[in-house]
């Protein structure tokens, strides 16, 4: 997904249940596995009642929206549910849990989350996602496509930013590589960063 233009990839499907370092990843083509891994209400200490319910519309989410959709290009309801949660008391274990327990998009929302709340567990459960093919929903201003979890884990497409830890600054980055267009994916760190916004 580049930050001019987008640039979604053609999606595949294939069934991945992987462990991660103690969580239970499930990534699923049946969505009825994936609906039934998020069936049932999960209550988590230290979340506000607006952070509950957020993390409950991530953990069902059905797609992955970047932070503008639509033709209008309003602010989409998952990335305002992801900045709630983010500035929650009890946002990491929250974001494990969406990782452990959520429909494939809300895995990618966890895996974003993480990156600001434990680097050290993001790097690890990013490479789980490497060559998944299992479709996503991934929508960019009022375009839609279903796109392969690993891919906007690991985009192949070029100029992908690639910020180095604890680097955050995508116009310092854009500074020093000095191309065009660049593309984001969350491995990258761009796409966590782009959803967060501006630091609190």
């Amino acid at each position: 997904m580049k930050m001019k233009t987008s640039g979604l990839v053609k999606s595949g499907v294939r069934s991945v249940v992987l462990a991660v370092a103690g969580m239970g990843l499930l990534l699923t083509s049946d969505p009825g596995l994936s609906r039934a891994a998020a069936k049932e209400p999960v209550r988590l200490e230290k979340l506000t009642p607006q952070g509950q319910e957020a993390f409950q519309q991530l953990l069902t989410a059905d797609a992955f929206e970047h932070v503008n959709v639509g033709y209008g290009g309003v602010l989409s309801d998952g990335v305002k549910a992801f900045r709630l949660l983010l500035w929650q008391p009890g946002a990491d274990g929250a974001f494990k849990q969406l990782i452990a327990r959520g429909r494939p998009a809300g895995q990618l929302y966890g895996l974003c989350g993480v990156y600001f709340t434990d680097h050290a567990y993001f790097v690890e459960a990013a490479e789980r996602f490497r060559g998944i093919t299992t479709p996503v929903p991934f929508q960019d201003g009022c375009i839609e496509m279903k796109t392969p979890v690993g891919k906007i884990v690991f985009s192949p497409e070029p100029n992908v930013i690639r910020l180095k830890w604890p680097e955050a600054s995508l116009e310092s980055w854009q500074r020093r590589v000095k191309q065009g267009d660049f593309s984001e994916d969350i491995s990258g760190r761009a796409l966590p960063i782009v959803l967060r916004g501006k630091a609190k």
